[in-house]
């Protein structure tokens, strides 16, 4: 029997004995406190006598292996992603799928499974059978293509001698409308709000924040092309068109086969990353290719154009459906068709204005031009009570008078729609407030206004009668603008005596003003913009606009 000498160590036992560990560690000791008073326990010395082996125990126990994340995630083969989603598909798009070997040992594919039919190809695969070293990863690139069924729900199998992963790919194929419209488009774009009033206010409320888009466009096709834009409606009005976005088309000159890249101003048209471009020469000869990167100069393209272009055209291109098709044949073998597009990708995005503010809120200064008559009109809600027989008594429902006007613009270059778009963009439809001046000479300056005063002597209109506080845009003939707010006035004979906010810093002559415009906050009264484009990049916009309570 071996004999060994040993030394056995006293314990540390609760409270802990260490002073420069956290008091905090006593209440993880697992036996119980202890007096303060520490027992000693002296160490002992002596011989360890060791008597092996010891009897077996007499019981038999069965038990079974659990399992732990080794077994969930080895001894198999990783396809991902498990899933792809192309969306909407108008171009060919590629994506990358990674293909693991888990595994400690080799394993061999045998089998890859891509159905080149339905438009889905793979490309970096090896001679097969290919033997997987262990852990390996390889990558592969799948190309779904635009030629093939509707709706795309397809499997890549990757078949190895321990299993057969699979990645899912579905989407929808998109076909792109390639006749060119008639000048005169109609674009449509339409948020909602819901506008909530009381007595003396309103609340407004986003419901769509990225706006909807329509395009209402005409054409004019020989017999052939009209057949084809029957047959297209035929069998695919219900499905999703990739819908050449005319109005922001621009004309780029040849284009070379191969090309990666578009020399072509991003500026003033929606070009986005992802989503496809349409390459256009004539309505046989054009082409979608996705954008992966814009620049101020030009777009970067995802696969080379697989064709050369003479005399091209660049547009963005919209995911959009149909509301039928409309065809009127006249006698001259002409057939006119109409057909209003909704897209379906639109986005709240916007670059602001810079517009001038006024106590936090835009001033529309830009220059609106009346297309025909200019109509204004002030009202006040009243509740009528009429029995048809005696006097008819009403009531104010609200205690603010509305006024309404009327916006236009003409804009005359893609520059001016650009910014006027940008504009409506960040007011949401009815959501957004803004400074709206009347534009007309309101007031008129009759004295000096000297440095340090807050009164300014107009002519009078009965100011203190009709209004109480009102904001004011003062132009200069120099072309400045300074803005005030009265907060009072006094009618003196023909003179109306304003009480400015503020004092003047400078001196004001009445012949340094062009004019004194009244302004009042308004937001659009509708959330539906309808932009009427015609030729030579040239479009015209009214909308109406409302008072609101302040």
């Amino acid at each position: 029997m071996a004999i060994l000498v040993g030394l056995l160590l006293s314990p540390s036992l609760g409270p802990l004995d260490a002073p420069r560990n956290s008091v905090d560690l006593d209440g993880h000791i697992h036996v119980p406190a202890l007096p303060e008073a520490r027992i000693p326990l002296p160490m002992l010395r002596g011989a360890l006598a060791i008597k092996l082996p010891v009897t077996a125990m007499p019981r038999t126990l069965s038990a079974h292996l659990g399992g732990c994340y080794v077994d969930d995630y080895y001894h198999r083969i990783h396809a991902a992603p498990e899933k792809i989603d192309v969306g909407n598909l108008a171009a060919e798009r590629g994506y990358n799928l990674y293909v693991w070997n888990a595994c400690f040992t080799p394993t061999v594919m045998t089998a890859l499974e891509a159905n080149a039919a339905h438009g889905i190809y793979l490309t970096g695969a090896d001679t097969l059978p290919s033997t997987y070293a262990p852990l390996l990863e390889k990558t592969y690139r799948v190309i779904v293509g635009v030629a093939g069924p509707a709706v795309i729900d397809e499997r890549v199998v990757f078949h190895f001698d321990i299993g057969s992963p699979s990645v899912h790919i579905v989407g929808n194929r998109a076909v792109p409308t390639s006749f060119v419209p008639q000048r005169d488009v109609t674009e449509t774009l339409e948020w909602k709000t819901d506008v909530i009033r009381t007595k003396a206010s309103e609340q407004r409320i986003a419901l769509r924040h990225a706006p909807r888009q329509t395009f209402t466009y005409k054409y004019w096709l020989d017999e052939r092309q009209a057949a084809r834009l029957r047959a297209m409606f035929h069998g695919w009005s219900h499905r999703v068109f990739a819908l050449p976005v005319w109005t922001e088309g621009e004309y780029i000159g040849p284009v070379a086969k191969g090309a990666t890249e578009i020399k072509v101003s991003t500026a003033h048209a929606d070009y986005r990353v992802g989503a496809p471009v349409f390459i256009w020469q004539d309505d046989e000869a054009n082409t979608l290719i996705n954008v992966t990167a814009v620049s101020a100069t030009g777009l970067t393209l995802e696969f080379p154009v697989a064709f050369e272009f003479t005399s091209a055209y660049v547009m963005p291109v919209r995911y959009a459906k149909s509301r039928g098709l409309n065809l009127t044949r006249e006698a001259s073998k002409r057939t006119v068709a109409e057909v209003e597009y909704w897209a379906f990708n639109g986005r709240d995005k916007f670059t602001d204005i810079k517009l001038p503010v006024y106590q936090k809120l835009p001033v529309l200064t830009d220059v609106m031009i009346h297309l025909g008559k200019h109509e204004e009109k002030i009202i006040r809600e009243v509740a009528t009570i009429d029995n048809e027989i005696g006097l008819i008594q009403t009531d104010p429902i609200f205690s603010h008078t509305d006024e309404h006007y009327t916006l236009s613009w003409e804009a005359t270059n893609r520059a001016d729609l650009w910014r006027i778009r940008q504009w409506l963009y960040s007011l949401k439809g009815r959501l957004k407030t803004f400074w709206l001046p009347t534009g007309s000479a309101d007031l008129v300056l009759t004295q000096p206004v000297l440095a340090g005063s807050n009164i300014m002597q107009v002519r009078t209109i009965s100011y203190s009668l009709y209004y109480t506080v009102r904001a004011l845009q003062m132009v200069f003939r120099n072309g400045s603008i300074k803005y005030f707010t009265v907060t009072g006035s006094q009618m003196n004979g023909g003179i109306d005596n304003l009480l400015l906010s503020e004092p003047v810093t400078a001196v004001i002559m009445p012949g340094d003003v062009e004019r004194i415009s009244l302004m009042c906050i308004v937001r659009l009264d509708s959330d539906r913009v309808e932009i009427q484009h015609t030729e030579n990049n040239t479009a015209t916009i009214q909308i109406p606009a409302v008072s609101v309570p302040t």
